[in-house]
């Protein structure tokens, strides 16, 4: 016994690393290794079916780590559904990190080992960009990003592994010679949001854990975009050199149902558009006709009469000649 108080109210800043999952029948085993500011002790894994309105139920399984803080836990007893699975890290000052996953668990009984993995990843990094992107940079190297088991995991961790970059230098709309051109890419002269920060390619975050960083409306994800918190001004000049713009416009996923918001695109002082009220879970696409336009203005602003949870944003708002 030791008597010593190092490192006692220390907290554990724990991660995962290496997570791998391998399926049997009705059993899943769990490998890995804790990295965390103090040493790992064990892991703990709380399992209990999305039906239940509570974790009061869970089964409990847990493991020692070694003292390179590799494990191996098995998590076994899963009938065929979909389950609540809570992952603890336990440190030698009895200090606790926990994440909440999901499980599928098809008729097979063969747990999908696969898919819980890959939204592991996923989870981890999207609560990382946001609260700290130094570990989303470790956890999101190209060893990480391709080996997810889909396209679109892999897609999706390259997205967020895009957000830790620092914004490339603007495009000049009105002297570019590409074909097509994003304007969350584009230089404006003049760019104003009602709430928060002006941000290009993700939505604003105010670094709490209940924020997510990604363009969404109405469940789609959009890679590129304008965050736009109503009321909002974008002025793009654009000199004449472009004759469509394509985009999709709506509220972002988390809006409460008090949000709403109104686009509207003015090409030379001409309004070429104007969405209907769009509220959380709706989104409007717009195709218009921008050829000679020269100065290119996108606004949002709410309706009834206030701005409240008007998270608007312009997705994939792209020029083309």
């Amino acid at each position: 016994m030791t008597q010593s108080d190092k490192h006692r109210w220390q907290p554990a800043n724990a991660d995962i690393e290496d997570l791998a999952a391998n399926p049997e029948q009705g059993f899943l085993r769990l490998t890995g290794r804790i990295v965390a500011s103090v040493p790992s002790c064990a892991i703990i894994a709380s399992v209990w079916p999305k039906s239940d309105v509570t974790d009061h139920g869970a089964k409990t399984f847990c493991a020692a780590t070694d003292e390179d803080g590799r494990f191996v836990l098995e998590v076994n007893h899963l009938k065929a559904g979909d389950w609540n699975i809570k992952l603890g890290c336990l440190t030698v000052n009895g200090a606790e990190s926990q994440n909440q996953h999901s499980l599928s668990v098809p008729g097979s009984g063969n747990p999908d080992a696969e898919a819980f993995v890959d939204n592991w990843y996923l989870d981890t990094a999207e609560l990382l960009v946001v609260k700290e992107p130094k570990k989303a940079m470790r956890l999101l190297t190209e060893k990480t990003i391709n080996g997810g088991n889909t396209q679109a995991t892999q897609e999706r961790l390259r997205l967020f592994r895009s957000m830790l970059d620092p914004d490339p230098e603007p495009i000049n709309a009105s002297k570019s010679d590409a074909s097509q051109l994003f304007l969350s890419d584009a230089l404006w002269t003049k760019a104003e949001v009602g709430w928060g920060k002006i941000t290009r390619n993700r939505f604003w975050l105010e670094q709490s854990p209940s924020e997510k960083p990604l363009l969404k409306i109405a469940g789609e994800v959009f890679g590129k975009g304008l965050y736009a918190h109503s009321k909002s001004v974008f002025v793009f000049p654009i000199g004449g050199r472009w004759k469509s713009l394509t985009a999709t416009v709506g509220l972002c996923a988390g809006a409460s149902k008090k949000g709403s918001a109104i686009f509207r695109v003015v090409g030379d002082g001409k309004e070429l558009f104007q969405s209907k009220v769009l509220h959380p879970g709706e989104g409007q696409s717009l195709q218009l006709d921008i050829a000679n336009v020269v100065q290119l203005e996108l606004h949002a602003d709410g309706d009834e009469g206030h701005v409240h949870n008007s998270w608007a944003i312009w997705a994939e708002p792209l020029i083309q000649k």
